[in-house]
């Protein structure tokens, strides 16, 4: 599907969609136990540590004198296991506004073949769909302003990543 918007004066963004199905994507991929998810590369802006003394803070980080907000996905998918002594934050843009997502490590870019997820699993907040990776296991593609939103609620109540 193609679609144009245009403004007068100030231009015009052509937007082309393809099937999910047919969807390639570079993404950013992390872990948080034994669960591989992947980012948007183009929402990613940056990755720092976080020490756990620094979780005093009440879900922000002090980045170079900005208090950014984090959501973490161990909590958000309710991951059990011992989170590591030094996490790792991804820094992305959603909608304007930075903010973190706390992983246990952050792996690397990855270009990622999407595939949709079957109608059971298609409402969970948070994911976009799956991909195979090349050992043959899955990662979950993360909608970034999804997880945002609902990051004040546990993101999967009774389906289990």
């Amino acid at each position: 599907r193609i679609s144009l918007e245009s403004v007068p004066g100030q231009g015009t963004t052509i937007s082309v969609r393809i099937p999910l199905t047919l969807a390639i994507i570079d993404g950013l991929q992390v872990q948080v136990e034994n669960s591989y998810f992947i980012m948007p590369l183009s929402a990613v802006e940056e990755c720092v540590e976080l020490i756990r003394k620094d979780k005093d803070r009440a879900d922000l980080i002090n980045l170079r004198g900005q208090m950014v907000p984090y959501v973490s996905l161990r909590a958000g998918f309710e991951i059990p296991g011992q989170t590591p002594e030094i996490e790792q934050v991804v820094v992305c843009n959603s909608q304007g506004r930075r903010v973190g997502i706390v992983v246990d490590r952050v792996i690397g870019e990855h270009q990622t073949v999407i595939k949709s997820l079957g109608k059971v699993y298609q409402d969970i907040r948070g994911i976009s769909g799956a991909t195979i990776k090349g050992d043959g296991s899955m990662a979950l593609i993360l909608d970034i302003a999804a997880l945002v939103a609902a990051s004040s609620t546990p993101l999967v109540s009774r389906v289990r990543v």
